[in-house]
């Protein structure tokens, strides 16, 4: 692992990298890469990416506010971590609380025709159908009462199981998408953190989200995510994660799970489950957002 910040300077030679400054956030182990261009972040993040063999380290962009806040990590904390990791699942006590809400706020006795007919106009996806022809035809199939989980998975169900009815939904657009997933946040100044591993998901160690206060549940997290998708985290705003992915889940159950997944971890998305499936499912580029 390269520690000293002309060691990694040397190392950005021939990239896009190349003579942008490198220092040592007080107090801690990580290196800092003030990154000029905060409008292609990704590449930065990328260049730093393709050199973790030579340096040893995980790229993770942050803004301005949070360049002294990453937390100091012992070794013996690290494997501690590791360890937690693999004996840990996040998600049924998660679920078991989203079950809660959804019962507490969102159970409904009957639902109306506007309902049904909101959740079917894709924004970022422009389907072909009239989303009023089709809540009219689903809405007298739905069981009441319900809840909000339940009337998306209802209505993903039928969906998946006409045909006709998948082919007309459209493309994702990417300026449009309901959670934001593709229309990344600029920060005006952006570092560049050179945390001290190469892991995708022990970098939670030194990272905070206001999302999860618990930093075993977040790593087991984007273990579960590295390892089923390709997902690497990108940049932490704080209330934000941001990350990009190798690999994307079919639209229907396995799509609505991870879907499910990242409402439990981001309060603030606002995005019915079902239209977040169909994001998760055709983009490589995922975006998380709990906020006070």
């Amino acid at each position: 692992m390269l520690n000293e910040p002309r060691e990694l300077m040397d190392a950005f030679r021939g990239t896009a990298l190349e003579g942008l400054n490198v220092e040592i956030v007080p107090e801690s182990d990580v290196l800092l890469v003030t990154w000029l261009d905060p409008k292609n972040l990704l590449a930065g993040w990328q260049a730093a990416r393709d050199l973790m063999a030579v340096t040893g380290r995980r790229p993770v962009a942050a803004g301005e506010e949070f360049r002294d806040e990453f937390y100091e990590v012992e070794a013996a904390e690290l494997q501690e971590l590791e360890t937690a990791v693999h004996s840990l699942d996040p998600w049924p006590e998660k679920y078991a609380l989203e079950a809660e809400l959804d019962r507490k706020y969102w159970s409904m006795d009957e639902v109306d025709l506007e309902t049904v007919s909101q959740l079917l106009n894709f924004r970022g996806s422009g389907p072909a159908w009239d989303s009023d022809a089709v809540a009219r035809e689903l809405l007298p199939g739905i069981p009441a009462p319900t809840t909000d989980y339940t009337l998306n998975e209802h209505l993903l169900k039928h969906i998946c199981d006409a045909p006709e009815r998948l082919a007309q939904l459209g493309p994702v657009d990417e300026s449009e998408t309901s959670s934001g997933a593709l229309d990344w946040y600029k920060a005006t100044e952006v570092h560049l953190a050179l945390l001290p591993t190469t892991s995708p998901w022990l970098s939670a160690a030194w990272l905070y989200y206001f999302g999860e206060d618990d930093t075993a549940n977040l790593a087991a997290c984007m273990r579960q995510w590295n390892e089923a998708w390709g997902a690497e985290i990108v940049a932490s705003w704080g209330t934000m994660l941001q990350f990009v992915t190798t690999r994307r889940p079919a639209f229907g159950p396995e799509a609505f799970e991870l879907a499910r997944q990242h409402l439990a971890m981001a309060g603030n998305l606002h995005v019915p489950p079902l239209q977040l499936a169909w994001e998760l499912a055709h983009t490589n580029a995922w975006f998380l957002h709990e906020r006070p």
